[in-house]
């Protein structure tokens, strides 16, 4: 991945995470990598500042920790995603023990560690109430969408209403978009590797009423038919089918543009390119794609042709 010239590698929430992380230190030089993302839970605030101090050190100040709520890993461990007032004092805790303050957790004053080294704490936010506390407590916030960019404008205000409410500057908030991603010499060829993961999306995310509220009316009603027509067996772990029944009721219900737009940047290089410079030029610093599309073995080879100049460029 940094040989192809990518500027950050994200290591997913696993047991081992922090060895994980530390292996990741090890066998780069150059790209920031970090927790993309890490649930709270079962890791008390001050071990995650102290593992973290470590891998900081090693890796010359390249290492970001994102946290969020544990919608996936919460659900494995048969549990419901962390309240976001528990995630707020998590990473707020967090933030003062990496900076060498003392903090409180659990109820519990917590002093402030000897060997503290600075680590971003970021924070990952789905719904309005998540982006408005990421802007209030963050170093940054990952937002996840697509190419839409009036939802991405959305988005990015309520940071920066929670960051003002907060008394701070919103432009103290790096602004992180995760997202799913494809390039193929045609736009359908892109929307293909992506349509099941697009119909998961659709399913999982867009339930609440907060969400649904951000779904424009013209798309509502398709919407909720996918939602009511959709076969959860359809998606297993992170594979979904890719030309399964979910896929083809995305494409059955026209909602393939509203979906790649919410949660993706697909299309030619040309359109892929357009589709990040928007991006870009809306406020977001970095673009984190996720794996798990049909032929990912190819797809961040076919991304780092289309959106970077050349092999070995570190931006």
């Amino acid at each position: 991945m940094e040989e192809l010239g990518y500027s950050f590698i994200g290591e997913g929430d696993y047991l081992a995470t922090f060895t994980n992380l530390l292996d990741v230190a090890r066998a780069t030089n150059r790209a920031q990598f970090g927790s993309f993302i890490m649930t709270p839970y079962g890791r008390h605030p001050a071990v995650t500042a102290m593992e973290t101090a470590k891998i900081q050190t090693d890796s010359d100040g390249r290492l970001v920790m994102a946290i969020g709520r544990g919608f996936r890993s919460a659900a494995m461990m048969g549990r419901q995603p962390i309240p976001i007032s528990e995630t707020k004092a998590y990473v707020s805790a967090l933030r003062s023990l990496v900076r060498g303050e003392s903090t409180e957790w659990d109820g519990h004053a917590v002093p402030a560690l000897e060997n503290a080294v600075r680590v971003p704490v970021f924070v990952s936010a789905y719904g309005p109430m998540v982006r408005r506390m990421a802007g209030a407590v963050g170093d940054g916030v990952v937002l996840a969408t697509g190419s839409d960019v009036a939802q991405l404008r959305s988005f990015i205000d309520d940071v920066a209403e929670g960051a003002r409410e907060a008394g701070r500057d919103p432009a103290d908030v790096e602004v992180w978009l995760l997202c799913r991603g494809s390039v193929r010499p045609t736009r359908e060829e892109a929307l293909e590797d992506v349509r099941g993961l697009l119909a998961a999306s659709g399913y999982r995310h867009l339930q609440s009423a907060s969400q649904l509220e951000t779904v424009p009316v013209e798309h509502r009603d398709a919407l909720l038919e996918f939602q009511r027509r959709y076969d959860p067996e359809g998606f297993e772990g992170y594979q979904p089918s890719w030309d399964g029944p979910n896929a083809r009721l995305v494409a059955e219900l026209g909602l393939d543009d509203f979906l790649a737009g919410r949660f993706a940047i697909v299309g030619t290089a040309e359109e892929c390119r357009e589709q990040v410079a928007a991006i870009e030029a809306a406020g977001v610093t970095r673009i984190v794609f996720a794996p798990g599309s049909r032929g990912s073995e190819t797809l961040y080879e076919r991304l780092a042709d289309a959106l970077m100049p050349s092999p070995n460029v570190h931006d």
